[in-house]
């Protein structure tokens, strides 16, 4: 059993378990839709990274991390919380530690999503 089956359980549905890595407890969606609304509803801030209603230099520097790889967001961005999307899947960032439960590692996965979450 991998380390990330005993940490999360019954969690194997990658949407769960992100946002469990996250700290959000209680009800999960299944899939992507919803994950927005699972972390207000558990009180955390979020905002979508590349988001920041401010025109400008980091506003255009954010938004080029779409399409981008998993190994070169975290090269950049090693501290924060991040929920991250790929086709299909998604994993959460903790200040550099992947949680992934396709036990991939850091790679070159395209991001296709970025939110970058406050805790309560």
């Amino acid at each position: 059993m991998s380390a990330l089956h005993r940490r999360y359980g019954h969690a194997v549905r990658c949407t769960e378990a992100t946002l469990r890595a996250l700290g959000v407890e209680g009800k999960c969606p299944k899939h992507g839709t919803g994950v927005l609304e699972a972390l207000t509803d558990a009180g955390y801030k979020w905002r979508p990274f590349g988001m920041t209603g401010v025109f400008g230099d980091q506003a255009r520097e954010e938004m080029t991390w779409n399409g981008r790889t998993l190994r070169a967001f975290v090269k950049v961005h090693p501290v924060g919380r991040y929920y991250l999307s790929t086709a299909g899947h998604a994993m959460a960032l903790i200040d550099g530690v992947l949680t992934d439960t396709t036990e991939r590692g850091i790679d070159g996965r395209r991001l296709t999503g970025i939110i970058e979450v406050t805790p309560p």
